[in-house]
């Protein structure tokens, strides 16, 4: 199947978002990974275009986790993405 319609692409999108949060509990822990993960996305929404690509959406994450300093943070949401093709 094809992932062209728009329900079929926010599974894809949001499969993602679950890698990259699972990534940060990993090394952080629950509590503080899964803020980070809510605050970076969040960050990344305001920093991305209007109607962004999944790799712009990624880049403006990136960009947000660039912003708040923390190197592994970024390596996490890097491998994440990864894991769903979009790294």
């Amino acid at each position: 199947a094809q992932a062209d319609q728009v329900h079929n692409a926010g599974e894809v999108w949001s499969s993602a978002l679950w890698e990259v949060r699972a990534k940060l509990i990993q090394r952080h822990g629950y509590q503080e990974g899964n803020r980070r993960s809510l605050q970076l996305v969040t960050d990344g929404m305001k920093l991305s275009p209007l109607n962004p690509t999944f790799l712009q959406a990624r880049d403006a994450i990136i960009a947000a986790a660039t912003a708040s300093g923390s190197t592994a943070d970024i390596a996490d949401i890097w491998a994440g993405f990864a894991i769903r093709g979009m790294g």
